[in-house]
């Protein structure tokens, strides 16, 4: 057995299988990672044992092959054909498997997927194979095509208990004529789905499953506004609405502003840019961690109005509004975690993150 490996800061490029975790791997880490060109990029085929986490990892050129014929054949929604044509993938989960091993879970937080060969997806899966696959914040994107492709779906033999959770992901395609996933019922037959909205994909995957195991939440369906695809740099441009669009994930704090961005590359941007950024380096707030007493300092005195929200969002010291210098915030009825100061001046806000933590 493989247990306690970490992988990251690393490029792979053109390889066949760029992260291959098949069988038995348990407390697998890959985070920070460049895939490039790969046949597939993570390949967890079965995910015995586990847990695998992959965070902030970038894929992208997954390309197809054409005429060779040592991985599934891929018709997509046509009949076959003399032409062999096999998928490239992101994510690969395809292998099965018969053993008395119960499968594991895989995590996937914050990664980047692009492709754009017309054989290249993000995620295919043939059969239910993990126990859960929980997918938060990760940005599937293909400039030309479907991203998802679902095999043999309404297989109620091999996915009767299809099992899948996305919180605040994100599914584009470049072509507006195109669906965001494509959902073929069962491997060898012409009858497809298409899903053409975020809104519909926990509904439609669960009727043609049947599986009850399907949640999809808070899903987007924008175009990201990479910097430049052409050459590699996945950072998101200033006006793209991902930029603190993410769900917070206890544990993981590497963010700017109030939430995280989705996707692999956390941007110096917020989405109120204009007003806070002035503020930024005139307003100090500590100590950072306490115990739940903190001091907020400015630059000068000014008239101040103080809230503070949880990670979740919600406002739990309501406009602290005074005079001054110094202004104090008590936090010490609140549970230890993740909180959100805001502060509003004359001119302008600003929002500073911070952590309580009673030891």
């Amino acid at each position: 057995m493989n247990e306690d490996f970490d992988i990251n800061n690393n490029t792979f490029v053109d390889n066949f299988d760029a992260m291959e975790c098949d069988g038995l791997w348990s407390n697998l880490r890959v985070w920070e990672n460049e895939i490039i060109r790969p046949m597939a990029g993570i390949s967890a085929a079965p995910p015995l044992i586990g847990p695998r986490y992959f965070y902030r990892n970038v894929i992208h050129g997954m390309a197809g092959r054409r005429n060779e014929q040592d991985d599934p054949y891929f018709i997509g929604c046509d009949l076959a054909s003399n032409n062999y044509m096999s998928q490239g993938i992101g994510i690969k989960t395809n292998s099965g498997y018969a053993g008395d091993i119960l499968p594991g879970n895989l995590y996937f937080f914050n990664n980047t997927f692009f492709a754009t060969d017309p054989l290249g997806f993000i995620f295919t899966s043939w059969e239910s194979e993990w126990r859960k696959a929980i997918f938060i914040n990760n940005l599937y994107s293909h400039s030309t095509s479907y991203p998802f492709f679902y095999f043999s779906l309404a297989s109620s033999q091999t996915n009767g208990d299809f099992q899948i959770s996305s919180v605040s992901d994100n599914y584009f395609s470049g072509n507006n004529n195109t669906p965001i996933v494509e959902v073929k019922h069962i491997h060898g037959q012409s009858n497809c789905t298409d899903i053409n909205k975020v809104s519909e994909l926990q509904s439609t995957l669960t009727a043609i499953s049947g599986s009850p195991n399907i949640s999809i939440q808070n899903p987007h369906q924008v175009n990201p506004f990479f910097v430049s695809t052409t050459i590699g740099d996945f950072e998101l441009t200033s006006n793209s609405s991902l930029i603190d669009a993410g769900s917070i994930i206890p544990g993981f704090y590497d963010f700017n502003g109030t939430n995280p961005d989705i996707g692999a590359k956390e941007s110096n941007f917020t989405l109120n840019i204009n007003e806070i950024s002035p503020l930024e380096n005139k307003i100090i707030v500590y100590p950072d961690p306490s115990s739940g007493l903190f001091t907020v300092k400015l630059a000068s005195q000014s008239e101040a109005t103080i809230n503070v929200f949880n990670y979740l969002g919600q406002n739990v010291q309501c406009n602290h509004h005074a005079f001054g210098q110094e202004f104090f915030v008590d936090i010490e009825n609140q549970l230890n975690g993740i909180f959100f100061i805001e502060i509003k001046l004359n001119s302008g806000r600003t929002v500073k993150k911070i952590i309580k933590n009673s030891f």
